[in-house]
């Protein structure tokens, strides 16, 4: 018998896994939708596989949240024009971006400003 009669099925078992690994965008975001909120940058994550921004919203109670915002991958980002300096913790800013489909305080950003200084990201295209 041929000891390539394992390779086969490891190879496609390893496959599979892989792909199975990185999950779909539509899958769990809603892309015919846009939410925005605004607050400030309590936590700034560049890393693959997605870069993370967490961020602090005052609701209409007053009360504080927890908004949880995912980005690109850093390469992507990188060209660009980011850099892991681009956003700083305590920065106030207004993102925009698709809902998750069963979070309510998370999304996939595709527009951010910051009025301090007229910063402005803009992607409608990347996460399609």
């Amino acid at each position: 018998m041929s000891p390539y009669r394992f390779l086969v099925p490891l190879a496609l078992g390893l496959t599979t896994a892989f792909a199975y690994a990185h999950h779909s965008r539509p899958a769990h975001f809603d892309l015919n939708a846009t939410v925005s909120t605004e607050g400030v940058v309590g936590e700034f994550l560049w890393r693959n596989p997605h870069i993370f921004i967490y961020l602090e919203v005052q609701n209409e109670s007053g009360e504080w949240e927890a908004w949880e915002l995912e980005m690109q991958n850093t390469a992507s980002m990188i060209n660009k024009g980011w850099d892991a300096n681009t956003i700083k913790v305590d920065d106030f800013i207004r993102v925009t971006g698709n809902p998750h489909r069963t979070s309510e305080r998370y999304m996939f950003v595709t527009g951010i400003e910051r009025p301090a200084d007229g910063f402005t990201y803009g992607d409608e295209y990347a996460y399609r």
